[in-house]
């Protein structure tokens, strides 16, 4: 587990300055949906490492207010 975290830690740092877009990802599946967003397992291009994205739906954030919940739970994230 240690490894693991070490090397994303260092794959954060060395990539801190990129620039991503989502045409910087293969999409692979998806892993999960919600009210307003879903999960998709992406390798990124570069790289090959696998990532989780959320990609959010801010059209439906907006209908059912939840704009603060989001926020929170990206400052949690960022964190963590």
């Amino acid at each position: 587990m240690n490894a693991m975290v070490e090397t994303y830690g260092q794959e954060v740092t060395k990539g801190a300055n990129e620039k991503l877009t989502i045409k910087s990802f293969t999409m692979m599946c998806v892993i999960g949906k919600g009210s307003y967003a879903e999960v998709i397992l992406a390798r990124k291009k570069d790289t090959g490492i696998i990532y989780a994205l959320k990609i959010l739906k801010k059209k439906k954030i907006e209908q059912r207010n939840q704009k603060d919940h989001v926020r929170t739970e990206r400052n949690i994230l960022v964190r963590v």
